[in-house]
């Protein structure tokens, strides 16, 4: 059975690195449970919102940067999203089987000692630093909007995505 993104997954997953992508798409292939992204690059004042729920503990998340994921996997018996240890225990092997494959470092919160969390993955920090520069895979969130030429309407759609995603380009080369 061939598995698809969630309108939601995929909104989540528009701004986080591309490798942490290319692992979530395999482990979405060959993860014996589905899952959904539930979270990606967050706002500092999203993150600001979860340390005071208690949800998280740190406002130097790799959430902020992109270089983290949260997942929710969906139970094959009733198909309802859960946060469910069993469940993460089926679906972390496939992540970091992924990530090998892909030669991609990543970290399982569920491998923590102090505050595990198993809806959590994120690129190692050694290999991935949070202020090294990287493409986006879509439009990045502090990016600003491509400016159209004066003559020219301002794109929409997938055209103004894909300026957005040139303009991305073009400040990462330089």
């Amino acid at each position: 059975m061939t598995r698809h993104w969630s309108d939601r997954s995929l909104r989540n997953l528009a701004n986080i690195h591309p490798d942490l992508r290319a692992v979530m798409d395999a482990t979405l292939k060959d993860s014996p449970v589905d899952f959904i992204v539930i979270e990606g690059r967050r706002t500092q004042a999203r993150q600001a919102e979860l340390v005071a729920q208690g949800a998280s503990r740190t406002m130097n998340s790799r959430h902020l940067t992109g270089h983290a994921v949260d997942v929710l996997p969906i139970d094959p018996a009733d198909g309802r999203g859960k946060f469910d240890w069993p469940l993460y225990h089926q679906l972390a092997p496939a992540a970091k089987a992924a990530a090998d494959r892909l030669g991609v470092s990543i970290t399982w919160g569920g491998d923590w000692t102090s505050f595990r969390d198993g809806p959590h993955f994120e690129l190692s920090w050694h290999e991935y630093p949070a202020g090294a520069a990287w493409p986006a895979h879509g439009p990045r969130m502090d990016a600003p909007a491509p400016r159209p030429a004066p003559e020219a309407p301002a794109p929409t759609g997938l055209a103004a995505w894909f300026n957005a995603l040139v303009a991305a380009f073009s400040r990462v080369r330089r």
